[in-house]
């Protein structure tokens, strides 16, 4: 398949208004776990989130596998991230059909804020009118693999 950074080049000429850094979440490249447990490599371990979450920080809730280049939840599980941007996105690959998103900005439910990843590729969760500091929470449904954020 094609790697993270040949698909966070489709951004292109898309302006950049972002003080959040790209966020790779295996644990090859990661930076920003902020679960109260350490990462258990390669294999199913139960996470919980901290209540505050700081810009550039993520967290997981529920049960996850985290993998070198990607984490995929067991059945579902939550996804927190503190961000300053106006754009976000998320690489994902489906690793069976039907798996969805539930994207949440500041605790509230998005009006398009369902997403059905049906291949690999670069999903836009978030576009806002001005950069500024928020919270993302996502509630992933189905066997789906998350790669890295990107900011714009």
């Amino acid at each position: 398949g094609r790697t993270v950074s040949n698909m966070t080049n489709k951004l292109g000429d898309t302006e950049i208004d972002s003080n959040t850094p790209e966020i790779y979440l295996g644990y090859g490249r990661t930076e920003g776990f902020s679960s109260n447990e350490k990462i258990d490599r390669n294999r199913p371990a139960s996470y919980s989130s901290k209540p505050d979450i700081s810009n550039g920080e993520w967290s997981l809730e529920g049960n996850w596998a985290i993998y070198d280049e990607f984490i995929i939840p067991e059945k579902d599980g939550e996804l927190n991230l503190g961000f300053d941007a106006k754009n976000v996105f998320l690489v994902v690959e489906p690793e069976e059909k039907n798996g969805q998103i539930e994207v949440m900005l500041d605790g509230k439910h998005l009006k398009n804020g369902l997403i059905a990843p049906e291949k690999s590729d670069l999903y836009q969760l978030i576009g806002l009118t001005e950069r500024g500091k928020h919270v993302l929470k996502l509630r992933i449904e189905g066997r789906l693999r998350l790669f890295a954020f990107t900011f714009g």
